[in-house]
């Protein structure tokens, strides 16, 4: 906004409009041309008034009183600021003080005023004791947030101390906000003490961050001292928990635990307690968790919490108990299915060789839940040995347990890789209906010597052409090219090479095609199509995978012959920011995805599912930079040319206007809902047993998956399995949660709600066009059931006039 009420736009003189979604290296970007626009009202009179730089001292002083509510307003006010870091220093600051002095004589002055003048002296490194008091005592947290700020700069104040104190309790969270950033600089174990006070479950994360930056930066000053006694950070036990959690030393263990036996923290706190201790502790530590995993007084939820604490420390830092683990053979006959699930991933994690016999048992029981039956084959193969490779190899060949091969196979691969490789090929030549190529071919390829074993295999097998084209296909995306393996699968397949370029003619004529008959709607439904994985890597509107750029308005930013060149050849150009890294630790396993977090510790990667998987650098051989992208490679081959047309003609459209708009309005988009495979009858028995509650909590029985509303905020139900009989009706269960950031009043709003019944966190809640849910902070889940499949479900969540209550979606 300028001085005279315009405003004013700059932008590049440039092809690529808005640039949103396209490459900063695409040679369209243009780095040395611009144009200003200027956007008035007609006949909008121009402000003849001199501007600042005409002003003398007394005037630029006077115009930084104005109040600044409006953007004309706030333009005089910037101005006149930067004037006066022009002008002579010691005129200014005599001018500055004498100028709040008569103000303050006229009683004019405001907290904008006690500002502006602080502000003015600081651009010289100097302040006024009097006028900045007054400013942190200001009734306004805007003025003292404001203050602390200043106050950073002249720490060695006599009064700095006292004030901060008041600071970092005061009522409003800017103003502790800005306390911890001045407490950290000032350091020392005063001033952390007192930083600690800062702690609070109610903390934004603005809070939480600057608090744990604290604690990470101080640790040398505070952790010697709580060593020695525990309390000494703070009386409250979580303000040490979360100072420790901060930072990556095992020294602050025992200080946690000795808390903890102590009885200081509460049941509330204790799983964080446990976890913590699990993810710091040494081996010592963990005999303690261990021990009390055992005593049979503690819930199996506290149980299960330990258990799940140390199976994961053996997984991420390859320690155990020090004590004897031959209980967990005890364990393994728990009548809770959580508890027999990680007591099984233990018994291998820890070598358990007496647990062999239960392990097969439970893998034979057809009783048991799917992924348990599969979690003892991969404990089977952690525990080793001749006998356990003949067992898993019967499976991976079909000759016992059939519902498990893939399982099997993928087990085999730590124990003899050409072998697991020569019972994979053998399913691929089968191709059983349904089979999912890549499952089978994953593992393999995150192996180092994978892919060139696997093309060793396939030189002597014949493969039907959809197998092999998959195979094809998934070899294409691969971070480390292959031509070897592409053509072991092009041989077995008699496959001609994939075209994958187009030429100028053939774009010319395609996108023509695009804009005079696609169709969006046809479009968004192939776009949808679980084996195009779109939704597993982009998202639009915040619902769907996070490895790929957001799409909502990749239609207005991105030329439709772009578009195209981005589909056929993922790698060619690839988005600022999701360039992806590979990773091969020293057991020669390969991981490869978008890096979220690198540091000496540890490195942070989500793959092409969508998983988040943190890898210890002690088990890093190499990290490089992989010039593949993530988006599978070639998969519009599986299109025919219409399809092509219709999925390009959706995309050029999101966020085009008057097309795909992504809504502002908070409509639920990512779902979890009830996916029972082949698990029909166990789910119908589990709900009719408990009732249709049930399914709104966490039954390991009951499988969920991840579903996303379409562009429109609506939530198809067809294309769902629909269980049928499921206590005595038909019906489709869903879910999604909320995070509310302020307890109160929380607002849905149904464009649809009968017949639905919904449950919030477990409590069965009338459902209406409005409803209005009374929370406290953190996440609540809200589950819906529907006995019709042919509607949709389409809810937005709206705040409510009067209340303190705010929420967001968790997508």
């Amino acid at each position: 906004m300028g001085p005279d009420g315009a405003i004013y736009i700059a932008d590049w003189y440039n092809p690529i409009i808005q640039h949103g979604e396209v490459d900063f290296r695409d040679d369209r970007r243009d780095h040395e041309h611009g144009r200003i626009w200027r956007i008035a009202p007609k006949n909008l009179k121009v402000d003849k008034k001199k501007r600042p730089a005409d002003y003398n001292i007394a005037e630029l002083l006077d115009t930084l009183a104005d109040s600044g509510t409006t953007d004309k307003a706030k333009w005089w006010i910037d101005a006149a600021r930067a004037e006066l870091t022009s002008r002579d220093q010691k005129k200014v600051i005599s001018a500055t003080k004498k100028w709040y002095q008569n103000r303050e004589k006229k009683k004019l002055n405001t907290p904008h005023d006690l500002l502006e003048t602080l502000w003015v002296l600081q651009r010289w490194k100097q302040t006024d004791d009097a006028i900045l008091k007054a400013a942190l005592s200001s009734e306004d947290h805007r003025c003292r947030a404001a203050a602390v700020r200043i106050l950073k700069d002249f720490l060695d104040k006599e009064y700095a101390l006292a004030s901060l104190e008041n600071a970092i309790q005061d009522e409003h969270p800017q103003v502790r906000l800005e306390a911890l950033h001045a407490l950290r600089k000032l350091g020392g174990p005063v001033a952390i003490r007192l930083a600690a006070h800062a702690e609070s479950p109610e903390n934004d994360r603005f809070l939480d961050f600057s608090l744990w930056q604290t604690f990470r930066e101080a640790e040398s000053v505070w952790l010697p001292e709580v060593v020695k006694n525990p309390q000494w950070l703070s009386s409250r036990p979580e303000v040490l928990l979360y100072a420790a959690q901060a930072i990556q030393s095992s020294a602050a263990v025992a200080p946690v635990l000795e808390l903890w036996q102590q009885g200081k923290f509460t049941a509330g706190q204790t799983p964080a307690v446990l976890a913590f201790v699990a993810a710091r502790g040494e081996p010592k530590h963990l005999d303690l968790l261990w021990k009390r995993a055992l005593n049979g007084k503690i819930s199996t939820a506290e149980t299960e919490t330990l258990l799940n604490s140390l199976a994961a420390t053996a997984q991420k830092r390859r320690i155990k108990p020090t004590v004897s683990v031959e209980q967990v053979n005890e364990l393994l006959k728990s009548d809770s299915v959580g508890t027999r699930m990680v007591s099984i991933k233990l018994a291998g994690l820890w070598k358990v060789q007496s647990a062999v016999k239960a392990l097969k048992q439970l893998a034979a029981d057809d009783k048991q839940p799917g992924n348990l039956r599969a979690e003892t084959l991969r404990s089977l193969a952690q525990l080793g040995g001749k006998e356990n490779q003949d067992y898993l190899l019967a499976i991976a060949n079909g000759k016992r347990i059939p519902g498990l091969r893939i399982t099997a196979i993928h087990a085999l691969i730590d124990m003899n890789l050409p072998l697991a490789t020569r019972s994979a090929v053998a399913l691929l030549q089968e191709a059983p209906a349904g089979l999912n190529v890549d499952a089978v071919l994953n593992p393999f390829l995150a192996r180092k010597q994978g892919p060139n074993i696997l093309a060793k295999v396939l030189q002597k097998a014949s493969l039907s052409a959809e197998v092999a084209t998959a195979g094809v296909r998934r070899s294409m995306s691969l971070p480390q090219k292959n031509p070897g393996l592409i053509a072991a699968f092009q041989k077995a397949g008699k496959l001609d090479p994939v075209k994958k370029e187009m030429s100028p003619e053939e774009i010319k004529t395609l996108v023509a095609d695009i804009v005079k008959l696609g169709s969006t709607a046809r479009g968004e439904a192939i776009y949808r199509r679980e084996n195009l994985l779109c939704l597993k890597c982009h998202a639009i509107g915040g619902a769907g995978g996070k490895v790929g750029p957001d799409l909502s308005s990749i239609g207005a930013s991105a030329p439709i012959d772009y578009l195209i060149d981005s589909l056929l050849l993922p790698s060619k150009k690839i988005k600022e920011g999701y360039h992806t890294v590979q990773v091969v630790t020293v057991d020669g396993l390969v991981k490869s995805g978008v890096p979220l977090l690198q540091n000496q510790e540890e490195i942070t990667l989500r793959d092409a599912e969508g998983k988040v998987e943190t890898i210890s650098m002690d088990d890093v051989e190499f990290i490089k930079n992989s010039p593949v992208s993530l988006m599978v490679a070639d998969l519009t081959v599986k299109l025919r040319r219409d399809e092509l047309i219709d999925l390009v003609r959706f995309l050029a459209s999101l966020g085009k206007t008057g097309e795909l708009v992504v809504s502002k309005q908070r409509y639920v988009r990512t779902w979890q809902v009830m996916v029972p495979g082949g698990n029909n009858a166990a789910i119908n028995d589990a709900v009719r047993h408990h009732g249709m509650k049930h399914a709104t909590g966490d039954d390991p029985l009951l499988p969920w998956g991840k579903a996303y509303s379409h562009v429109t905020g609506e939530f198809v139900l067809s294309p769902r399995v629909f269980l049928r009989n499921t206590a005595g009706v038909p019906v489709h269960f869903m879910r999604f949660e909320i995070e509310v950031i302020n307890a109160g009043k929380i607002g849905l709003k149904f464009e649809n709600p009968e017949p639905l019944i919904m449950w919030v966190d477990g409590k069965e809640t009338p459902v209406a066009l409005k409803v209005e849910l009374d929370l406290p902070k953190g996440k609540h889940r809200i589950s819906i059931s529907s006995q019709s499949q042919n509607r949709s479900v389409k809810i937005e969540l709206i705040d409510v006039p009067g209340s303190t209550g705010q929420a967001s979606l968790v997508n």
